[in-house]
């Protein structure tokens, strides 16, 4: 990895999510891509290395998406964030 490479952050609960996002992402030598099944395991890879993005789903367990949208704190880290939503989950 050089310091042009962009660092992103995967958390879904969903592990095919994650393979697809990863496949994706991956096939531009230039990402790194990271991942995490909920939000206590994205936060504690960020406290190590922090992304430069990060992508995550719109609804999992205890979290909906958003770094302000619940209680939980994420890390304070003026990074860009995404959040997707399966569209089959029919909410």
């Amino acid at each position: 990895m050089n310091e042009n490479d962009l660092q992103v952050l995967v958390v879904d609960d969903s592990a095919m999510v994650r393979q697809v996002m990863q496949a994706i992402l991956s096939a531009d030598r230039r990402i790194l891509v990271r991942a995490a099944a909920d939000p206590l395991i994205a936060w504690s890879k960020m406290q190590k290395e922090a992304p430069d993005v990060v992508i995550t789903d719109l609804e999992m367990r205890g979290w909906t998406g958003s770094p302000s949208s619940t209680g939980r704190s994420w890390p304070k880290c003026p990074r860009p964030w995404s959040s997707v939503r399966d569209w089959r989950r029919g909410h």
